[in-house]
């Protein structure tokens, strides 16, 4: 019964996982080439992906911190929630700093959301079989999101244009919302989570440690 309700758990995390990461490829993939369709300016662009490289990386250490006071349904449910909202509207930006802050947002959103899929998956499955889950959902579901934005942007875009692109990522980030609040409802003990992140902050160090050498 446990292990049936942990492949539950490894489905619902997998469908999460496609649908959560196809505002964050897509926004990686295409805020150059539609910023200079309303926003004529390239230099303008490159500063843009400078900031998103930069709120990514804020938006993983603030997540991550968010992470360990509130539960992956909570802290994921805030990331979804503000992907929704900046996915939704960007087809209404039309000024340089307002299109940075929008882009900017959806990297902050981005960098949690790559965050605490990993903790959620050791804690929920083992340091054991854990890393074999995870494989599953970057491996599968974020390398099918891959598949997809590749074909949004070739075809997809050409065929309906860029605001109904808009809104469909919308549509798709409220159904991985709704997934997360209704049914994604796992209990995690403190004391499994302290020790989640206890393996999870040795392995940092490991790295660190084998870098310098």
């Amino acid at each position: 019964r446990q292990m049936c309700i942990r492949d539950r758990y490894m489905g619902l995390l997998f469908i999460m996982g496609f649908g959560g990461s196809l505002v964050p490829y897509f926004s990686v993939n295409s805020y150059k080439t539609y910023g200079l369709i309303i926003i004529n300016d390239d230099n303008f662009m490159s500063l843009v992906g400078s900031i998103g490289g930069l709120t990514n990386g804020i938006g993983r250490l603030f997540w991550g911190f968010v992470s360990d006071k509130l539960t992956f349904r909570q802290s994921f449910g805030w990331i979804a929630l503000i992907q929704l909202v900046f996915i939704a509207s960007f087809s209404l930006i039309e000024t340089k700093p307002l299109y940075a802050i929008w882009y900017g947002m959806m990297q902050f959103a981005a960098g949690g959301f790559f965050t605490v899929f990993g903790p959620e998956v050791s804690s929920t499955f083992g340091t054991k079989r854990g890393p074999k889950v995870f494989s599953f959902i970057s491996g599968g579901a974020w390398q099918l999101s891959t598949l997809m934005n590749v074909a949004i942007g070739k075809w997809l875009v050409q065929l309906w244009g860029y605001q109904i692109i808009f809104f469909g990522l919308a549509g798709g980030t409220f159904i991985v919302l709704a997934v997360d609040v209704m049914l994604y409802k796992r209990k995690i003990k403190k004391k499994d989570r302290q020790s989640v992140l206890s393996i999870l902050e040795q392995k940092k160090e490991e790295e660190i440690k084998a870098s310098l050498l």
